[in-house]
């Protein structure tokens, strides 16, 4: 029988998605302390009074990764046990992504006379006005940082513009702006369809004015890049 060295095997990884969603006393039982104590083992009762005790222990090369998001008030109740069991990296808004993933999706989506080369010029700006938003967004008395949009919301764009672009002829100026700078229905619509829906929601708690000059407000700041 072949055994792999240690020091070859692959990682194995288990992926949590929003974490703080359960009793994670519950859902890992005795591998909660396990998590930091990978030397040991913890035994186990049996199943029932004739059966043996069983011992459970983790893996070295068992990561385990949790996601969460800031805004979910269960956040808070996390304890400390669970904290320092994990190291903690903020994963933010990256604007990088939103250039490098609509590339990849522009053949998928759009027409195959309008090349990558027509719409890099609009998604850097994508990526530019992305990044403008999210600073309005953690700059409003309405919102703050934990409400900034990850860059994944701005990954339809190629699809938006792809089809707008079916049945054209020509192209005047850029996939997502003219040329004068003025909004394609493209751009509007990744507004109304990825974004608005999601910014419309954290302002559910104002009154109605004010929510609708708040994202009005934000909406100026990505399709316009006007800033108050």
């Amino acid at each position: 029988m072949n055994t792999v060295p240690v020091d070859e095997r692959l990682p194995v990884i288990l992926v949590l998605d929003e974490i703080n969603r359960t009793d994670l006393s519950r859902l890992f039982g005795e591998a909660f302390s396990l998590l930091e104590n990978r030397d040991r083992a913890a035994q186990l009762p049996g199943f029932d009074v004739d059966s043996e005790p069983q011992e459970l222990a983790l893996p070295d090369n068992l990561f385990v990764i949790g996601t969460m998001n800031l805004i979910d008030q269960s956040v808070e109740e996390l304890d400390f046990a669970l904290r320092r069991r994990f190291f903690w990296r903020p994963a933010g808004f990256e604007p990088d992504p939103i250039i490098e993933i609509n590339e990849q999706r522009w053949s998928e989506y759009a027409p195959a006379k309008w090349g990558w080369d027509r719409a890099v010029g609009d998604m850097t700006r994508l990526a530019e006005r992305a990044m403008l938003l999210n600073q309005q967004i953690a700059l409003s008395p309405h919102l703050g940082p934990q409400y900034e949009l990850g860059h994944t919301y701005f990954f339809d764009a190629a699809f938006f513009a792809g089809r707008w672009l079916r049945g054209r002829k020509q192209l005047s100026g850029g996939v997502l702006w003219m040329g004068n700078g003025r909004p394609r229905p493209s751009i509007e619509d990744l507004w109304v369809f990825s974004l608005e829906p999601l910014l419309a929601q954290y302002l559910g708690g104002l009154d109605a004015d004010t929510a609708t000059s708040e994202l009005s407000r934000l909406r100026d700041v990505l399709i316009r890049g006007k800033v108050e």
